[in-house]
Order: structure tokens, then C-alpha cells, then sequence
């Protein structure tokens, strides 16, 4: 859509190594490579896998990751 396209161009950090947090203080590190349909933030893990989280906060930015 539209709207994910221009929310997307203008997203900080896209492409970085981030750090969330999530329920019940879990925590996720992997590079920010997306937003799917429903608005879920898209991770590319360490191990190679993908991640899709529907809620969490992001508590650090680790930096580019490309």
C-alpha cells in the first residue's frame, strides 16, 4: 500500500541491528529488514531465520548491520 510504501522510505533505522524487548522480558536481537502487511516489524536473525513481532519496544540500536 501506499502508505506502508512512504512509512517505510522514512523509517530510521531500517536495515540496523536492533534490540527488542518483549513479553514477559524476553528479548530479540536481529537486523529491522521490514514491515509486512498487518504491520508486524520483519527481523533477519543471526541465525538466518526471519521474525515477525506484533508488539515489543525497541530498547537499542545496535548500529548498521549491512
Amino acid at each position: 500500500s501506499t502508505i506502508r510504501a512512504d512509512w517505510l522510505a522514512r523509517a530510521a533505522g531500517r536495515g540496523d541491528l536492533i534490540r527488542l524487548r518483549l513479553a514477559e522480558d524476553k528479548e530479540v536481537v536481529g537486523r529491522f529488514e521490514d514491515v509486512d502487511e498487518v504491520g508486524r516489524l520483519v527481523l533477519s536473525l543471526p541465525d538466518g531465520g526471519r521474525q515477525s513481532i506484533a508488539a515489543g519496544d525497541v530498547v537499542e540500536l545496535l548500529g548498521p548491520g549491512r
